[in-house]
C-alpha cells in the first residue's frame, strides 16, 4: 500500500490536450513476504520515494485521458537490498472533469 503526493505541471498544447510533468513523493508501507528455503522471510516495505511522472493528457466532453511514464528512486536500504532501487512506472490515466 502507498500514498503519493503529486502535483501536474501542464504545458505545450490547447484546451483539447497538454503535455505534463510531475513531480511526486511516495510512501510505500506495509510487509513482503516469501519462502526461501523452508524458511519464511518478511521484507519491510516502509520507505520513501521521489521521481517524476510526464504525460499526454487529452480532454473530450469532460473526459480526460492519455498515456504517462515514470522513474522514481526508493530511500529504504533494506527494500533497495531485496527489490531495485529504481522503480520504473507507466500506464493510461481515465478519468472525469468536474
Amino acid at each position: 500500500t502507498s500514498l503519493l503526493f503529486s502535483y501536474n505541471f501542464y504545458f505545450a498544447g490547447n484546451e483539447a490536450g497538454k503535455l505534463y510533468i510531475s513531480p511526486y513523493f511516495k510512501y510505500r508501507f506495509g510487509e513482503f513476504t516469501e519462502v526461501v528455503n523452508t524458511n519464511t522471510v518478511t521484507t519491510s516495505m516502509n520507505g520513501a520515494s521521489i521521481g517524476l511522472i510526464g504525460g499526454y493528457r487529452w480532454n473530450y466532453n469532460n473526459f480526460a485521458f492519455g498515456p504517462f511514464a515514470g522513474i522514481g528512486r526508493g530511500f529504504n536500504q533494506t527494500v533497495n537490498d531485496r527489490f531495485s532501487a529504481v522503480e520504473f512506472k507507466a500506464g493510461f490515466n481515465v478519468g472525469y472533469r468536474f
